[in-house]
């Protein structure tokens, strides 16, 4: 084989190895892919090494991955229910979601679920708030109308959330306007089915799931079940390992569990290199725990300041960077 060729080869091994870290990133930040939103070039990378990317994240972090011809949407869980570092937010304004508008985000959704293909801004709030009306959804303390401005705006911001996740796709309208309740004021939908139908990631369906309380239900929604065999326990340690220095730039050791402390310990370099290979991230090891840093910024919704010291303190360590 001549030089020129092996030449050609290296750089096409390069080119697959970037393009595969950029998919990598690409999912870590947008687990929901659509063909159109949020980012139509990295939904055609996800595609272009679907295989790879499958069994890389089922064998690293115990997530699955669907990807066809109009969807991608890994099955990406946070290490708890209660980390509340990644909230929705508000589109532009960066607001994280009020509890009120994650209970009109999972209203809406039923709502969306019986509409038809095409759907207006007027009529999902009209039957949110039939919906909301429910004695069901009464008693929880949930009301909703239109009335106010503020109200109106809830709704558009649940809207425009689900438009940057590829539910919806806007056909013709302005919220501003529906917000500022301006006559004949409307918006037109076209409504994405498949995408909607991956928005729920549960390693069981809610319906298979019945406890006395919400905490408790929420609790066996999102538990991993896992058979009682050495090697079983061993994978789950390492799953939840990888989710957590796949979702948070640092990790310290004290905030792991005895399992896991001991199991980074001894296979830390094993696991820095798979997932910085995976990801073309860099590492940082320090005694108190592991940043991995990405450079590229694909993959964070904050970015790294441009210098920081050595001797950062822990309480400013965690605030380099974040990922969705």
């Amino acid at each position: 084989m001549s030089v020129q060729s092996v030449g050609v080869m290296d750089a096409l091994e390069r080119r697959e190895l970037e393009e595969r870290q950029a998919a990598v990133r690409a999912l870590l930040r947008y687990p929901l892919l659509t063909a159109v939103e949020p980012d139509p070039n990295a939904f055609k990378l996800v595609r272009r090494h679907a295989r790879w990317l499958r069994e890389w994240f089922a064998e690293s972090a115990g997530w699955s991955l669907r990807v066809d011809n109009g969807l991608a949407r890994l099955q990406k869980r946070v290490p708890g229910a209660c980390d509340s570092t990644r909230p929705a937010v508000a589109d532009r304004s960066g607001t994280p979601f009020s509890r009120r508008r994650y209970a009109l985000l999972c209203v809406g959704l039923a709502v969306l679920e019986r509409a038809d293909a095409q759907v207006t801004l007027g009529q999902v709030a009209e039957r949110v708030i039939v919906m909301a009306g429910e004695p069901m959804l009464a008693r929880t303390g949930l009301t909703f109308s239109i009335a106010t401005r503020d109200e109106r705006a809830d709704l558009v911001a649940v809207v425009r959330l689900l438009q940057s996740m590829g539910v919806l796709s806007r056909v013709a309208g302005d919220e501003l306007d529906f917000v500022n309740s301006a006559p004949n004021s409307d918006v037109l939908y076209d409504v994405n089915r498949r995408a909607m139908a991956g928005m729920l990631v549960t390693p069981r369906g809610p319906s298979q799931i019945e406890a006395p309380d919400f905490a408790s239900r929420l609790k066996r929604l999102e538990a991993d079940m896992v058979p009682d065999a050495a090697e079983s326990r061993r994978q789950a340690v390492r799953h939840a390992l990888v989710r957590r220095l796949l979702d948070d730039p640092v990790v310290y050791a004290e905030d792991l569990t005895p399992d896991q402390q001991a199991y980074l310990a001894s296979q830390r370099p094993f696991l820095v290199r798979r997932i910085c290979e995976a990801t073309g991230w860099l590492a940082e090891v320090r005694g108190e725990g592991l940043a991995l840093l990405d450079p590229t910024g694909d993959a964070t919704d904050l970015r790294m300041p441009e210098e920081a010291p050595m001797d950062t303190p822990r309480c400013c360590w965690p605030s380099i960077s974040r990922r969705r």
